[in-house]
């Protein structure tokens, strides 16, 4: 018959620790999770649908912000007097990133986002994107 030791004692604290750091990977499933998704934005009462626009210009990837409070990308127009417009590509990154640099149509709808550093930011979220001539 075996004897109690270190080395039982060690192969049993390591298998204690083995088991104690997978069970909390495992998870459980909770009959309290929403599996639902949220309502539709423009589905809210006493809001209007959402507009989708179009807009031309140039876009440029790799922009950055204070907390990382940017899209990461911009549409500057041509014009020098006319703002750029921060975009939001998440829809069509591939797209986007493709024509990193080129002039485009984005097509998408206007949100307002508000970040802790820098405020309310009007946003274009983008549906569709397409070289522009």
């Amino acid at each position: 018959m075996p004897t109690l030791g270190r080395r039982p004692a060690t192969v049993l604290a390591a298998l204690l620790i083995t088991t104690l750091g997978v069970i909390p990977l495992a998870g459980c499933k909770s009959s309290s999770v929403n599996t639902q998704k949220p309502p539709a934005a423009d589905a809210a009462p006493g809001k209007p649908a959402p507009q989708s626009i179009s807009r031309l210009g140039v876009l440029r990837g790799g922009y950055m912000g204070i907390g990382g409070e940017h899209t990461g990308w911009v549409l500057k127009p041509s014009d020098d007097g006319v703002p750029t417009t921060e975009v939001d590509v998440t829809k069509v990154f591939k797209d986007a990133a493709a024509l990193d640099g080129s002039r485009v149509r984005i097509t998408g709808t206007l949100i307002t986002k508000k970040y802790v550093e820098r405020g309310p930011v009007e946003i274009l979220v983008a549906s569709a994107i397409e070289r522009a001539p």
